[in-house]
């Protein structure tokens, strides 16, 4: 359960706390949803942690900080994340700051990340994604990720040059996801 409250800290460089209010009366509640038939509840706004933004893969730490901890005091849940971001600086800084926050074992807090195949992965891509999803763990300092998604096109064909997964491939990576969650690493 999210503990919904006024974040305090003490501003850097200075004796000075920095205050973050709680929504205010006029801010509409966060509304949730049913992710399909997962049984996740996700927040309907999430939190993207990419390099479009860039807070989270080039920011300075004290504000990613105090930006997560205002984004969770406003009820989101849901903070999407990947490998590719950074090449994976945004997975450890979420992480990090999770970690801070006292949030990394909040059940309500949903962790999102991708795995994206190179193409000389396509040839094993059972042991590829193991492999990708083990490192984005480490990053995030986690044992398990609430949500793994597949990053690279699906189509009719895979050429030698182009990690577009084809049917028979998908077969493979939904069989792998399966896996990792029988095995704890995916809730």
């Amino acid at each position: 359960m999210i503990q919904w409250g006024n974040v305090i800290e003490q501003g850097e460089g200075s004796d000075t706390p920095t205050y973050f209010p709680l929504a205010t009366k006029k801010e509409k509640p966060m509304l949730y949803r049913p992710f399909g038939s997962t049984g996740l509840t996700l927040s309907a706004l999430g939190f993207g942690c990419g390099s479009i933004g860039g807070l989270m893969v080039r920011g300075a730490y004290p504000d990613m900080r105090k930006t997560v901890a205002r984004a969770i005091e406003l009820g989101v849940t849901y903070f999407d994340t990947a490998s590719m971001y950074g090449v994976g600086q945004s997975e450890v800084n979420l992480g990090a700051v999770l970690r801070e926050l006292g949030q990394e074992t909040n059940a309500d807090i949903i962790v999102g990340t991708k795995v994206r195949l190179k193409t000389d992965e396509m040839a094993h891509i059972e042991r590829a994604i193991t492999t990708s999803v083990e490192a984005s763990l480490r990053r995030l300092g986690r044992e398990s990720v609430d949500l793994i998604q597949y990053h690279n096109r699906i189509g009719p064909n895979r050429t030698a040059t182009d990690p577009e997964a084809n049917l028979d491939d998908l077969a493979q990576i939904v069989q792998t996801f399966e896996k990792l969650k029988k095995a704890g690493k995916v809730r």
